[in-house]
């Protein structure tokens, strides 16, 4: 996989990013604080991160978003559904709410690698890519131990295992919001 970097001089400004967060009820605070914490470390800031919280959430939760919002460098915006309707009708409302061109997706258990925002701009930025997703660790939320790694099918074998197994790692997604709502 081929990894270059965003130079100082660049003949273009990486373009402005809005990460999409979903939480839900069944989330746990530390993980949320984890990985909202992971969106705060990163090299390149995002632009705004939108925050959809579907159906009600305990108290603990809502204090991990407020502080968070309290405590960001950029722009935070929450939206409450009041009846749970799904994490994809929570992640479409957020992709509709978005204001920049380009989308992360996250959830309130993922971690984001540091350099995932300005790797993932920079691969967007110096090809034609509408959506782009990359190999995702996976680890137990207590130990921290990986646990697994979930690849991105570069060559699908048999068209009907796509239809059991979904190739694309949601939470490492960015994409261009015109091409999400297409």
């Amino acid at each position: 996989m081929r990894h270059e970097l965003v130079s100082n001089s660049n003949d273009s400004p990486a373009p402005r990013v809005s990460v999409v967060v979903n939480v839900w009820g069944g989330d746990e605070p530390a993980s949320l604080k984890r990985s909202l914490s992971s969106i705060s470390s990163q090299r390149h800031r995002p632009d705004e991160v939108v925050v959809v919280v579907d159906g009600p959430i305990s108290g603990e939760l809502e204090e991990e978003i407020q502080s968070f919002k309290n405590g960001a460098s950029f722009l935070v915006k929450a939206i409450y559904i009041q009846s749970p309707k799904g994490l994809w009708n929570a992640r479409n409302v957020g992709i509709g709410e978005a204001e920049h061109e380009i989308v992360a997706l996250h959830d309130a258990d993922d971690v984001m690698h540091p350099e995932r925002l300005r790797i993932q701009l920079n691969e967007l930025r110096l090809n034609a890519i509408d959506v782009l997703c990359t190999p995702a660790w996976e680890f137990d939320a207590e130990s921290g131990q990986i646990t697994n790694l979930r690849m991105c099918s570069e060559e699908i074998i048999n068209i009907r295992m796509m239809f059991w197994n979904n190739s694309i790692n949601h939470s490492s997604v960015i994409a261009r919001k015109d091409a999400l709502i297409k």
